[in-house]
């Protein structure tokens, strides 16, 4: 069965004006008995062949047929698959005013016959490994800086007097708390994230003080006994800053709770301070 094409034929503008606008298929059948043909049409977008017309059809002996497709694309390229010789087919481009494109024309000697696939070759040697691509941008670093401190025993903490914390628990970097002390000290500038909490039986107010100084934003206050306050605040801080946790403006001293709801011994007082840039 002959498989037969023209090509791919160029066909972009020039100065706006394609040369071919349709493309005529002339096809006669020069046997003595009728035959068939397929006509496959295919226009190219960058480098991939796009099926646009598919037609078949019979000829009877003798007959001549033609056909006109629309063309104005960049390229195009037409097969024809018969089913015997004795079918010819000529095929020609127009222009807009239906004048004939030589360039576009092609006679029945000049299709080119599609053979069958070949056998697959073996394959070939591996290439070369290529260069090692560029290190990509460093990610979100986490928390370089951080420290956890906290109150166990009772305490009974006076109006503007700051939270005794007793013990330390985990504390990372730059950051230094003496056990037993009210005193956090930052050991690198930047800004740190402060939070707090303090269960106290009375109803009370504290406040964030840096360098014996209350913090903008960073006062918190329980409208009744033994209500838990927490807090929280960012601080933007120099090396040396220290930080403490004050009974600031409360009606009395505050009593931490212990054993509150329970048996076990619990945190009454408890600040965690990340450095967050």
């Amino acid at each position: 069965m002959p498989e037969l094409t023209t090509g791919l034929i160029e066909n972009t503008s020039v100065a706006g004006v394609r040369p071919t606008l349709t493309f005529t298929v002339r096809i006669s059948n020069d046997d003595t008995i009728a035959t068939t043909i397929e006509i496959l049409g295919f226009f190219v977008t960058g480098t991939t062949k796009n099926l646009y017309v598919h037609e078949a059809f019979a000829i009877a002996a003798g007959d001549v047929v033609t056909g006109n497709y629309f063309v104005q694309l960049d390229a195009f390229e037409f097969q024809f698959i018969t089913s015997t010789d004795a079918v010819k087919v000529s095929a020609w481009g127009k222009d807009a005013a239906g004048n004939l494109v030589s360039a576009h024309r092609v006679l029945p000697a000049e299709l080119d016959p599609i053979g069958p696939d070949g056998i697959t070759g073996s394959t070939g040697a591996t290439g070369e490994v290529g260069a090692t691509g560029a290190t990509g941008a460093t990610g979100a670093q986490g928390l370089s800086e951080y420290a956890y401190v906290y109150n166990l025993p009772a305490q009974v903490v006076a109006l503007e007097a700051d939270v005794i914390f007793s013990t330390n628990g985990v504390i990372v970097g730059a950051i230094a708390h003496t056990p037993a002390t009210s005193t956090i000290t930052i050991g690198t500038a930047g800004d740190y994230s402060v939070l707090f909490n303090v269960a106290g039986v009375e109803a009370n107010q504290f406040a964030v003080f840096q360098n014996g100084t209350p913090v903008d934003g960073a006062i918190y206050v329980s409208g009744a006994g033994t209500q838990p306050n927490p807090g929280m605040v960012i601080v933007t801080a120099s090396a040396g800053d220290f930080l403490t946790l004050r009974n600031h403006t409360s009606a009395a001293a505050i009593t931490l709770q212990t054993l509150a709801s329970g048996t076990q011994i619990n945190a009454n007082a408890s600040i965690l301070i990340q450095k967050i840039s």
